[in-house]
Parts: structure tokens; sequence; C-alpha cells
């Protein structure tokens, strides 16, 4: 009998384990596609801002528009959609790939 209990507790810190390995793989992905979202949308950005002069004209306006741009596109991650779109796909497949 004891050596069902020492199979049954394995089993259990076993899965644990597993859930505990799942959720930071699920994070980890989260965060990718979130800031795959985020690339998407300063590639966006930087084409419709492409001839504006949102910061200016003189040196150093590309960069100044780079930052205003890569700022904008971070603070607007995971509100189109895509991020999670993407996440759902992939955590799904990640499950499927498992279980085989």
């Amino acid at each position: 009998m004891s050596n069902i209990t020492n199979i049954n507790n394995m089993n259990k810190k076993y899965f644990n384990n597993q859930k505990i390995k799942n959720n930071l793989n699920n994070e980890k992905l989260k965060t990718s596609t979130d800031n795959l979202e985020s690339v998407f949308i300063k590639n966006m950005l930087s084409i419709a801002y492409k001839d504006s002069n949102i910061a200016g004209s003189g040196p150093g306006n590309d960069i100044i528009k780079d930052m205003y741009l890569n700022e904008l596109s971070k603070s607007g991650e995971g509100s189109l959609g895509i991020s999670k779109m993407i996440y759902e796909n992939l955590k799904r497949v990640n499950n499927d790939s498992k279980i085989k």
C-alpha cells in the first residue's frame, strides 16, 4: 500500500511541476506575442508617419521620431488582438504536440 501512495505522491509532484513549467512557458509565449504585436504596430506607425515632421526638422529628428514611435507601439501592444490570436493558436499547438 505504501508503494502505491509513494507513486501517487510522485505523480502529483510531477504534474504540479509540469503545471508550473507550462505556466512559465505560457507567460513567455504571451510576452513574445505581445512584443511581436508591438513590432507590427511600430512598422505601421513608421509607414504612417514617414513623411511627417512630428519631431521637427532639425538634426536628430529621425532619432526623436523613432523613440516616439517606439513608445507609442509599446503602449499599444496587446490592444489590436493580434497578440491574443497568435498566443491562443500557439498555445493550442504547443499543448497538442505534448499530448502525442
